[in-house]
């Protein structure tokens, strides 16, 4: 890259403050496109999936019925196309409106689409497998700001990542992929525009990315920073501001309207600040490739076309109406659940699984410990989560291959934490003795779930006081089989990824991963009289979301800071509360 930092500095914050007001209004328009057209698109493709598939939804089980079955994979391939289409919409619409302002022309969403029209005909079907890794590559942990509204959920879910990073190799697996991944994002940084602006293939554009990026990275970087900073400084300003100015016009903080159009103006600067954060990247890139004479697109307004200023103004105008009115609907429902369960997940603040675990869980007064049990080689059951031995006790072998004795009470360790193996029968004991109601995972390694249930109700009938205990498994078989012998048990799903309905489980709760959690399931839930829970939920942030929600249980590691959260939610409620607690909410 042959430009200095400063070069590069000047010239895109010139740009940007010369045509603020079109990137402004074009960046609402184009998001409110994505919104209405994006949405309903996939939405389609998904469904499509699902009807041509014979599915009822898309999770682990039927995953792979869908990708064997010729209807179905045909559907999952045109739900990629579709996803391809819209994100080489987007990034498309953006590359020429940044190209066409260092252009000096100011270019109409007819211009731009037809430009847009002929680059997705220049790709070919050889091209699309490379665009779509091009893309899974950018996940939001390592896009560069350069992320789409579509890819916003595109990350490892957490139930995956928790355990991975609970071992050191796991922890610093994590830490270079995630090196990695940013390392590779910043050299493929020119390729998507490249492909926009030259007449070259994606492949040969990957290949210029990589040799441009090889030299001056610290120049772009260095840029990239001072007008992020400016950018940020900018937007915490006038948050301010603008949050001094509602109190001064309600005190209270009770105002429904005032604190709407407050909220409203809160989400509307964070858009701006995400969407000018991507046109700052953009534009950095652009003005690179217009220096090395890489822009072979011109982008030309047409002759004697009038601008239709007024339709776009009433378009947003009305946008804003309507976000308006949701934004007062979200305020005034942003209340606290108070029939919410708090579950420990493992216990808490100590070696997972074990009796301290449950005793600490029992002193800040979560509503359930989750417990994992796994059967031994002579059909007894013990309180451990991994299927080997590895991790907490340090013995390469798995719990099925030992002895009832020789796993029961054995050494085990995490952090500076010690404790020991308890058996299913000690922890329920120790619970009953509390009072403490229990959430019990089954979690069978291979074996027959007949079998496997009918010892763990022997053990279930030599107990008293069950009726608040509930029990779930990520094994479906094993969860029918006892459904089937046992009604009377309450009986859950574990579903790490579910995507659709609920159909064809009928459990009296299912417990899903944030990952895959969204309001429309848990209405399906309490339609069929079953209970939702989500796990695990760890960050305040989420812990403030959940608190708000419908979810019949919230399963964290941290349920002193969980009931922490919902007394604070409780005693702090005004509409200004609720407007704090909302902008901080990264989802």
């Amino acid at each position: 890259m042959d430009v200095s930092a400063k070069e590069l500095f000047k010239a895109v914050g010139h740009n940007l403050l010369q045509n603020k007001w079109l990137f402004l209004s074009q960046g609402a328009l184009l998001q409110l496109v994505l919104l209405l057209l994006g949405t309903a698109l996939v939405q389609f493709g998904f469904r499509l999936i699902l009807v041509i598939s014979g599915q009822p939804n898309l999770s682990l089980d039927t995953f792979k019925a869908i990708l064997l079955d010729p209807l179905g994979l045909a559907g999952v391939l045109i739900f990629v196309t579709i996803v391809a289409f819209l994100l080489f919409f987007e990034y498309a619409i953006l590359t020429f409106l940044v190209a066409g302002s260092y252009q000096n022309q100011k270019l109409t969403w007819k211009n731009i689409c037809i430009l847009t029209a002929k680059r997705i005909r220049k790709l070919n079907w050889k091209q699309i497998p490379f665009f779509l890794l091009y893309f899974l590559s950018m996940v939001p942990a390592a896009n560069l700001d350069m992320g789409s509204f579509l890819t916003d959920r595109l990350y490892i879910p957490h139930f995956i990542t928790g355990e991975l990073m609970k071992t050191t190799t796991g922890l610093w697996g994590m830490m270079i992929l995630w090196l990695v991944l940013i390392y590779v994002n910043f050299r493929l940084l020119f390729t998507l525009p490249l492909t926009m602006v030259n007449e070259q293939s994606i492949v040969a554009n990957i290949r210029k990315s990589w040799a441009m990026t090889k030299k001056g990275k610290h120049t772009f970087v260095f840029s990239w920073l001072a007008l992020e900073s400016i950018l940020a400084i900018l937007t915490i300003c006038m948050l301010l501001f603008f949050l001094f100015l509602g109190g001064v016009l309600d005190t209270s903080g009770q105002s429904i309207v005032v604190e709407t159009v407050l909220f409203t103006i809160f989400k509307t600067l964070m858009f701006y600040q995400t969407f000018l954060t991507k046109l700052i990247i953009l534009s950095s890139i652009l003005y690179v490739l217009k220096k090395e004479n890489e822009i072979q697109v011109v982008c030309q307004m047409p002759e004697g076309h009038r601008k239709n200023t007024l339709g776009i103004v009433l378009i947003l105008t009305m946008f804003t109406l309507f976000l308006g009115v949701y934004n007062s609907v979200r305020l005034y429902t942003a209340s606290l659940n108070p029939h919410q369960l708090v579950i420990a997940h493992r216990g808490f603040n100590a070696v997972e699984n074990s009796i301290q675990g449950l005793q600490n869980a029992a002193k800040v007064h979560a509503d359930y410990v989750e417990l994992d049990v796994q059967m031994t080689k002579d059909g007894k059951f013990v309180v451990v989560h991994d299927y080997d031995l590895k991790r907490l006790a340090n013995i390469q072998q798995r719990v099925k291959e030992r002895d009832f004795q020789e796993v029961k009470g054995l050494p085990i360790s995490q952090g500076n934490q010690k404790a020991v193996i308890p058996s299913l029968n000690e922890f329920v004991q120790k619970a009953q003795e509390m009072d403490m109601a229990l959430l019990i995972e089954l979690k069978p390694d291979g074996q027959d779930p007949q079998f496997f249930v009918q010892k763990f109700l022997e053990e279930w009938d030599s107990w008293s006081n069950t009726a608040a205990y509930k029990v779930m498994s990520l094994d479906k078989d094993v969860m029918q089989c006892l459904k089937q012998e046992r009604p009377s048990i309450c009986s859950g799903y574990v579903i790490p990824i579910q995507f659709g309905h609920f159909e064809g489980f009928h459990m009296d709760f299912y417990v899903i991963e944030d990952f895959s959690y969204n309001e429309a399931l848990v209405q399906e839930a309490h339609e069929d009289q079953a209970e939702l829970f989500v796990w695990t939920i760890n960050e305040e942030s989420q812990m403030e979301r959940y608190a708000q929600s419908d979810a019949d249980g919230i399963i964290t590691d941290y349920p002193d800071q969980m009931q922490n959260v919902k007394k604070n939610i409780q005693k702090y409620d005004t509409y200004l509360d609720r407007v704090l607690r909302l902008i901080t909410d990264t989802k």
